[in-house]
């Protein structure tokens, strides 16, 4: 289905987007073409592939914006003729322009991909190219850079603001296809970029030294960084999602609570986990159960490296939760010391720390999330979570 934006159908295009996620994904986002004012768009293919008759620019952002890690997306043009590609940051990038596209503001940049020229604060000229290109953003550097079938182009450093969106702008009848990593991807990302998460465990990259999403009996305070989880049924809460590198967070169990019995782990931010109240089973994570039989659950666990067994006494004590994106494993520390070590079936978007309760008749726990630092033991060769 072909959904086209026009003045006379605003309504009906936004809508029919549903937020651009109609592709189980990131997507082109619609609704932001529409706020230009400019709808002259063409969207298909799940909204991934854009077309524009038009000889002005006419920009859209993707569904989901970073704000920390390191991320890959690439562009196919099929036609070649138009094509302002790159990001925009959390302040209205576009301004009042009748021509508008990433880079017409300082809170853009765009590279001209048909003619070579970088549009934004500290412009340059990189060359024109056709077919496939690939982009590589860091927000913790704040640079993006662009790549072709020979590998790194340019980088440009200096990219200001707190949160990033993949944009483009096209005109002249330019017909672009984006690949967020719904399909392999055609160049090779540079180590440690991933897709851009498509929400699930936290729908952002979340605030850190704070849990999230969590099941509706479990009780968060101290600005979220704490979660108490009632005697009997089962809770479970996430944190915010970490991408790429050696990331460490770090649980503290509250001392006045004794006996615990958690389920300790991750989830996947690329899924649609909703805080239910136990973690053991779901497809989208995987724990270790850290205080009764040493079990490992969840469909994200692959095959077993460590396992110590049942943890000493938590209460009053700190767990480190390590993830290795590119060995793809999660580890757990206890006191600073390896005490379980899982490899993951796959490679994932982003994920989040997890915990739960084990079973129904687990006791009351109380815990605080740090994913920020510092950290009670840090352990050698991560960076912190968020």
């Amino acid at each position: 289905m072909i959904s086209r934006i026009s003045n006379s159908s605003r309504a009906h295009s936004a809508k029919s987007s549903s937020g651009g996620s109609s592709g189980g994904g990131v997507t082109w986002d619609i609704t932001s073409a529409v706020s230009t004012g400019l709808p002259d768009i063409v969207f298909s293919n799940n909204n991934l592939t854009t077309f524009c008759a038009s000889g002005n620019f006419h920009p859209v952002k993707a569904t989901n914006g970073v704000s920390t890690g390191k991320y890959w997306w690439e562009l196919n043009q099929s036609v070649c003729s138009s094509l302002m590609a790159g990001v925009v940051n959390e302040v209205d990038p576009y301004g009042s322009a009748s021509n508008i596209y990433p880079g017409n503001t300082s809170n853009g940049w765009g590279w001209y991909v048909n003619y070579g020229q970088l549009y934004g604060p500290g412009g340059a000229f990189i060359g024109s190219r056709q077919g496939t290109v690939g982009f590589a953003l860091d927000c913790e550097a704040k640079t993006l850079s662009f790549y072709d079938t020979g590998g790194l182009m340019y980088t440009w450093a200096g990219l200001t603001g707190t949160k990033f969106w993949p944009a483009l702008a096209t005109a002249d009848s330019a017909n672009t296809t984006a690949n967020f990593g719904a399909s392999a991807w055609t160049l090779t990302p540079p180590s440690g970029h991933v897709a851009i998460p498509t929400g699930g465990s936290g729908g952002s990259a979340g605030t850190p030294n704070a849990w999230g999403i969590h099941g509706s009996n479990v009780a968060l305070s101290g600005s979220n960084a704490i979660a108490t989880f009632p005697a009997g049924p089962n809770g479970a809460a996430s944190a915010a999602y970490a991408t790429g590198g050696v990331r460490q967070a770090e649980i503290y169990f509250d001392p006045a609570y004794t006996g615990l019995v958690p389920m300790i782990g991750v989830v996947s931010s690329g899924t649609a986990w909703n805080g239910v109240d136990a973690s053991w089973g779901l497809p989208e994570a995987a724990v270790f159960q850290a205080g009764r039989n040493a079990g490992v659950y969840g469909g994200l666990s692959s095959s077993t490296i460590t396992n110590n067994g049942t943890m000493p006494v938590l209460s009053g004590h700190y767990v480190q939760v390590v993830v290795d994106y590119a060995a793809k494993t999660y580890a757990l520390y206890y006191e600073g010391t390896l005490y379980f070590k899982e490899q993951l079936a796959g490679t994932y978007p982003g994920l989040s720390v997890l915990l739960s309760g084990d079973d129904s008749s687990a006791p009351q726990m109380k815990a605080t999330i740090n994913t920020s630092g510092p950290f009670h033991n840090t352990i050698a060769g991560t960076v912190a979570w968020k």
